[in-house]
């Protein structure tokens, strides 16, 4: 079934990394028969909501500027992905600002059904786009004919404009061996950033934990103007070696309190 798929890059920085992503899911969204529209906030005038409510009476805001136009085609659209980059754990100001002024589709006969969120960060973790997610789920509960159907994450991108590098690194199927660009095979927990350091992920009381390294192996070159490091596979030992020095502490202390 054809729908009406409408993107909007909230960034303001024209071929950003959330920007990158919002153009591929363009694409994917035509090729798979959609009929899509990428919208642009860049260079588009959006002022911030005053919050007269004069819009619940009229339909329409006081205010004159970009936004009767944006949110006509958010009015219309059938499914709505909102692609941002997250600023201090949370969407970028110009997205709020653009959710803050849609209150005249409160009560408007609105078509959007499904809502997705694309969004990248510097930090490689889940908890770096909580906030955000919450924040475009807090809007879309004024809906009650919409939902928030789920979100991509593009974290660990923390270099402007290296959102493609990283998508066709991260592009591996399922039960695929995963290497670096040295064609070595990458260890479960390993990984190569867009900026290409390696990071190992580990977990201690149920949370995520990382550690970095400019080079996989002991024999590696470190890259031109890094300063000198472990190798991630030395971090790696020791970070597992510190685990079970931990909990063989912890198991020690349990059967003392049981003595």
């Amino acid at each position: 079934m054809v729908k009406k798929v409408l993107i909007i890059s909230t960034t303001l920085r024209g071929g950003s990394n959330s920007d990158i992503l919002a153009n591929e899911c363009a694409k994917g969204a035509k090729e798979a028969g959609h009929d899509v529209e990428l919208l642009s906030l860049k260079g588009k005038d959006i002022k911030y909501c005053i919050g007269c409510l004069s819009c619940q009476r009229t339909g329409m805001c006081v205010q004159k500027d970009d936004i009767a136009d944006i949110m006509a085609k958010i009015k219309n659209a059938e499914v709505i992905v909102y692609a941002t980059p997250i600023y201090y754990y949370e969407m970028c100001g110009q997205m709020k600002t653009l959710l803050d002024r849609l209150n005249p589709l409160y009560s408007a006969d609105y078509l959007f059904r499904d809502i997705y969120m694309i969004a990248t960060a510097a930090e490689n973790d889940e908890s770096a786009f909580e906030k955000a997610y919450n924040g475009l789920q807090g809007w879309v509960d004024c809906f009650e004919k919409a939902s928030l159907k789920g979100m991509v994450g593009g974290g660990g991108i923390n270099v402007a404009n290296t959102a493609e590098e990283a998508r066709l690194m991260a592009k591996v199927g399922r039960g695929q061996t995963r290497r670096d660009s040295k064609r070595r095979v990458l260890r479960p927990g390993e990984s190569v950033r867009a900026d290409g350091k390696y990071q190992y992920k580990h977990h201690i009381d149920g949370k995520p934990h990382f550690v970095y390294s400019w080079k996989l192996e002991l024999t590696d070159k470190l890259p031109k103007g890094k300063k000198p490091c472990l190798s991630l596979r030395k971090l790696e030992k020791q970070v597992n070696t510190d685990l079970d020095l931990l909990v063989n502490i912890v198991d020690v202390s349990v059967f003392e309190g049981l003595v």
